[in-house]
């Protein structure tokens, strides 16, 4: 029975070329992450497939603003944040996603200068 079911997910993986719009979309991730390269304490951008990810001394507080006001579950590890994202969003969820961690890091910082 699961074999039946593995057989009937990679033919729905094939059929909707998920893979392919999984490629594509993560150069969209890639590029929307690198962007963040020039915000206040975020270094080390980088990207694989549907993960993106940065280095901010701050990781706790960005996941917590981001949740706490988009609703947006991130993962925050050490001082890297991450983001993964499912293999269905489109291209404006993605942007909409990164534009959500440009703003949280960006409130971050404003508060601690305040």
């Amino acid at each position: 029975m699961s074999g039946a079911a593995a057989l009937e997910t990679l033919k729905i993986y094939e059929e909707d070329d998920i893979v392919g719009q999984a490629e594509r979309l993560g150069l969209v991730l890639a590029e929307e992450i690198a962007g963040l390269a020039g915000l206040p304490g975020v270094t080390n951008t980088r990207s694989l497939g549907m993960i993106g990810a940065f280095d901010t001394p701050d990781a706790e507080a960005v996941c917590r603003y981001a949740f706490e006001h988009h609703r947006m579950l991130m993962r925050p590890l050490g001082n890297v944040v991450y983001l993964m994202l499912p293999l269905i969003v489109d291209e404006e969820l993605i942007r909409e996603c990164v534009g959500m961690l440009r703003e949280a890091v960006l409130a971050v910082v404003n508060k601690q200068r305040a």
